[in-house]
């Protein structure tokens, strides 16, 4: 099954093979630069049938440089979007792939946003009935289609 946090950590791990510097949320200010935040969050999750739901969840990235110019932040982007749609990430036992990532900048810092959808397995409790032993059926001989019986006397 998947999880927020095995996807958080797919993406890290993208970023650091592609030589990028990821520093966890938690961290408000003292961090080096250049780094990437990875933000995660469940946007929805609906029942398909009894035993599999439709996941998606968003992805907040944004990009701190050293030296940010509008050129850096471009070159970025565009790295980003080579690192994250060419090539489907792996989570557990899937791969999931990104469509489309959109991209602001904001006070010289970077943000990228995409969706990831998948299937999840479902954890439903089955609940246990006791298993009959015997079962009395009881026929009542000489009834008439009207709900009566006739006088034998």
């Amino acid at each position: 099954m998947i999880l927020l946090h095995d996807i958080e950590t797919a993406i890290t791990e993208r970023l650091q093979s592609a030589g990028h510097t990821v520093t966890a949320a938690e961290v408000d200010e003292g961090f080096e630069k250049p780094t990437f935040f990875v933000n995660i969050f469940q946007n929805s999750a609906a029942a398909e049938n009894p035993f599999m739901e439709l996941v998606n969840v968003g992805v907040e990235l944004t990009y701190h440089h050293d030296k940010p110019t509008r050129e850096t932040l471009v070159k970025a982007a565009d790295e980003l979007t080579v690192l994250l749609t060419r090539t489907a990430l792996k989570v557990d036992d899937r791969y999931l792939s990104v469509f489309e990532v959109t991209f602001d900048t904001e006070n010289d810092v970077l943000y990228a946003y995409f969706e990831l959808e998948f299937m999840r397995e479902t954890s439903r409790l089955v609940q246990e009935y006791e298993k009959m032993q015997n079962i009395e059926i009881k026929v009542q001989i000489g009834v008439k289609a009207n709900g009566t019986t006739p006088n034998t006397d």
